[in-house]
């Protein structure tokens, strides 16, 4: 439009009338127009595929979202792989795996967690001494492990928030699986170190800003 303006508004002047040049301007604004028609149905096209994308994820996204709520097992586990919402969160745990419970028309979820082992928590505490210097002294056994237990259990309660805003659950169940010496045969074995039922009301009533996850 702009460039069919400047081509219809043209009038040549009198030094381009006196050397001839006046063919030359409109063949130029001729070529100008072309070259915006061009360029105006190269971004129509980009902003078509674009749509086109979008609203193929809309309609993709719109399908998951009818699916979960008619409580299809298959979607539920289709949308933790779409949102993935402990990806931004790898300490929470080694592994995640998830199963639902059909009898229950999909209103529970079993969780199993691979919690990482007890180097998660760093062995030592550092404080700076009042002459500058930095401190370090190994950690308490006791305050070792309660900021261990603190982790798993707060692992287990951010399992059960992300599940009840994502999916229509009403219990979740997440088990928390960690290697445990076992003291008959002195080896480490995988073995379940919490489980935990987690009604969505339970949760709900629960001030996460001033609990202590293992309370």
């Amino acid at each position: 439009k702009s460039a069919r303006e400047r081509f219809n508004n043209y009038k040549p002047s009198i030094i381009e009338k006196t050397f001839r040049k006046s063919q030359a301007k409109i063949a130029s604004l001729e070529t100008d127009i072309a070259e915006a028609i061009s360029k105006d149905e190269a971004e129509y096209q980009q902003a078509y595929q674009e749509y086109q994308d979008e609203y193929e994820q809309w309609k993709n996204i719109k399908d998951l979202a009818e699916r979960i709520i008619a409580r299809d097992a298959n979607a539920y586990l289709e949308a933790i792989s779409e949102v993935s919402p402990f990806q931004e969160i790898p300490e929470i745990g080694a592994g995640l795996k998830f199963s639902i419970d059909d009898e229950l028309n999909g209103s529970l979820m079993e969780v199993d967690l691979r919690v990482r082992d007890e180097s998660t928590i760093p062995k030592e505490v550092k404080s700076l001494l009042k002459s500058g210097k930095l401190s370090t002294k190994a950690m308490p056994k006791t305050k070792y492990y309660a900021l261990y237990q603190d982790y798993i259990c707060g692992c287990v309660l951010r399992i059960a928030r992300e599940l009840f805003v994502l999916l229509p659950l009403e219990i979740v169940i997440v088990t928390a699986i960690g290697n445990v010496l076992n003291t008959k045969t002195g080896h480490i074995e995988e073995k379940p170190i919490l489980s935990i039922v987690i009604p969505r009301a339970t949760l709900n009533s629960l001030n996460f800003s001033s609990l202590d996850p293992s309370d």
